[in-house]
């Protein structure tokens, strides 16, 4: 499983957020292999919904209680408003400007633990990649663009995936027994499904579905391809 984490829905409009009141718990300078900040914070709320932007790497995988981790390689401390954001069960991590080169930071990590998250939204932008562990769900929406990726283990009774850009969605230990799968551009979706898939594939695109699902409804345009592994 370790090796999987290794693997490098409808849109809505972004609403307006307040700044997350956590409370940084711990913060030492000790150094990675990335020469990295640590900030550890544990005042986020249970969430459904997710968003990454910008040049983050997100990992979630099961844990006792729900907690929170950023790595950085600059000093973060007054930038944790930025980069963590919640509104109710809205949970967003974007990446902030580097005061001193007006870029975003080169690297921003954040590590989520927890007992039984169970996202129902996750929406990635920019260059951000999403790594889940074992994730079980019963509908799931993932809505991804730009040169994102995301890569989930475990289980889902149904699953909407749409991907434009160069994203890629890598679901091959992913069950499902329904999924939706939307490509554009030349991104690429993987899945896994049981019982019944429809899939749609435009420009340069991929699907690749694994199985043998009952049910499959296939619409490939351009010279986007469509195929079992």
């Amino acid at each position: 499983m370790w090796n999987i984490l290794k693997k490098a829905f409808s849109r809505s409009p972004k609403p307006e957020i307040k700044k997350l009141k956590g409370e940084v718990i711990s913060s030492s300078s000790s150094e990675n292999p990335f020469g990295s900040k640590v900030v550890e914070m544990i005042d986020i709320k249970e969430f459904t919904y997710l968003s990454i932007s910008g040049i983050v790497d997100v990992v979630i995988v099961n844990g006792e209680t729900l907690s929170l981790k950023v790595e950085a390689k600059p000093y973060v401390d007054d930038k944790i408003g930025e980069i963590v954001q919640q509104r109710g069960k809205e949970l967003y991590l974007s990446t902030p400007n580097n005061p001193e080169t007006n870029n975003q930071w080169e690297y921003l990590r954040v590590i989520i633990s927890g007992p039984n998250i169970k996202l129902r939204n996750i929406i990635a932008g920019g260059a951000a990649r999403l790594v889940i562990d074992r994730l079980k769900t019963d509908t799931i929406n993932i809505d991804m663009g730009g040169g994102s990726s995301v890569s989930i283990s475990g289980s889902a009774n149904e699953s909407r995936i749409f991907c434009s850009g160069c994203s890629v969605f890598e679901g091959e230990w992913f069950i499902t027994n329904k999924s939706s799968v939307d490509t554009g551009g030349t991104s690429i979706a993987t899945v896994n499904v049981k019982d019944s898939l429809t899939a749609t594939a435009g420009g340069v695109s991929k699907i690749r579905f694994k199985d043998s699902p009952r049910y499959v409804s296939q619409d490939a345009s351009g010279i986007s391809s469509i195929d079992r592994l």
